[in-house]
């Protein structure tokens, strides 16, 4: 049995999980990073570079999940989620050594994220694949459209120093 048969009830599980949309959801990620070392007489510098990208997008049926097309209140709903992000670390160990040890560095990350979320009405079971908003009068206008766009820029600078005077104590 297919649709709502009284009030929506969040504890009733019994009931089957039905759509009339075929819901679809396409991702793509792809990342990658390189790091470079090389040894001074006074220690080794590493850089340590990285670069991601992910996207998410899907779309499907709306709560209550049931075969309601032009019904009033049926909705579809949209989501795309694209993150895009950069690190870079450039590092300096000094050379080993039994007593005294340090390193210094520097971190820096770029990224950007953008979110776009929408509702439409399900007038005749389907979505259109559309990145805007779709007017009214078309086969799933839009009810609600969000669109949000995040850019995060963080640099830290780091430093660790390590003393031991004998074998069995260390400070640092």
């Amino acid at each position: 049995l297919c649709g709502a048969t009284g009030p929506i009830d969040a504890d009733e599980t019994s009931k089957p999980y039905c759509s009339n949309i075929f819901g679809s959801n396409r991702q793509s990620k792809n990342n990658g990073s390189l790091k470079i070392t090389y040894d001074t007489e006074y220690g080794t510098f590493a850089s340590v570079s990285a670069y991601n990208k992910i996207s998410d997008k899907y779309q499907a049926d709306n709560f209550p999940y049931v075969s309601d097309s032009g019904s009033p209140g049926a909705l579809t709903q949209k989501y795309r989620i694209d993150n895009k992000a950069f690190t870079q670390e450039l590092r300096f160990n000094s050379v080993a050594s039994k007593t005294f040890n340090w390193m210094a560095g520097v971190y820096f990350l770029d990224a950007d994220r953008r979110f776009t979320q929408e509702q439409g009405q399900d007038l005749v079971g389907a979505i259109l694949p559309t990145l805007t908003p779709d007017l009214p009068g078309s086969a799933n206008p839009t009810t609600n459209f969000f669109d949000t766009e995040y850019a995060t820029k963080n640099t830290a600078v780091f430093a660790n120093a390590q003393y031991r005077p004998i074998e069995s104590f260390e400070i640092g």
